[in-house]
């Protein structure tokens, strides 16, 4: 990572090669015809000791305190307004359909601007860290999201494309499992309630020193 995106102490003490891991409880989402049905089955599978390396911390770090998807967000919210605005006639559009297209190219702006002022935020907060308390949280979101980008590539290893677009994932560290904070997952779809039990017991069956986030 550039010292231009974070502070001299995370570039001091992030080493590329070093390691930092914990356990995660993993939920997975999958929907199936049945009949004239479609049926959606959601699953615990065991917990799973997760790492990251500095190398990767850093790099995640980059991605987010950049601006660019702000700044993609905006462009194309403006040139889609555009294009819709000068193919109104041509095409024949309606009132109403222009007004449906102008109001998604704004909320693609409001996206833009939201991720703008987000990503400087962080780039501001990663140029003054200093201590592990500071950019632990940075580490664990860091995890948190490489968990999730492994979930959905074993799934597709398993299953190939077949019903990609209907499957869902949710990963959440062990720890948060068994303190019942279920709303910190990353995760892509609406975590049934009878499922919340069965990832207390996941992260219950976590050894100790797997509940927190560590150097390896």
């Amino acid at each position: 990572m550039a010292k231009a995106k974070g502070s001299d102490w995370i570039n001091e003490n992030v080493p590329d090669a070093a390691v930092w891991g914990q356990y995660y409880v993993i939920a997975r989402k999958e929907e199936y015809q049945s009949g004239t049905k479609v049926q959606t089955k959601q699953t615990v599978h065991p917990a799973r000791d997760a790492t990251i390396t500095g190398k990767e911390i850093k790099e995640h770090l980059k991605l987010s305190a950049s601006s660019s998807l702000g700044f993609g967000l905006i462009i194309a919210g403006v040139v889609l307004a555009a294009i819709a605005f000068l193919l109104k006639e041509p095409m024949g559009s309606s009132t109403g359909y222009l007004v449906f297209m102008m109001l998604i190219c704004l909320g693609m702006v409001i996206g833009g601007v939201y991720f703008l002022i987000k990503a400087r935020k962080q780039a501001s907060e990663l140029q003054q860290a200093s201590s592990w308390e500071q950019l632990y949280p940075y580490i664990e979101e860091a995890l948190t999201e490489k968990v999730f980008t492994e979930e959905q590539a074993k799934r597709k290893a398993e299953m190939g494309d077949k019903g990609a677009y209907q499957a869902g994932y949710y990963c959440l560290p062990a720890r948060l499992a068994l303190q019942g904070q279920f709303d910190k997952a990353k995760s892509s779809f609406s975590l049934a309630e009878g499922l919340k039990g069965s990832l207390k017991q996941a992260a219950a069956g976590v050894p100790e020193d797997g509940l927190a986030l560590t150097r390896r």
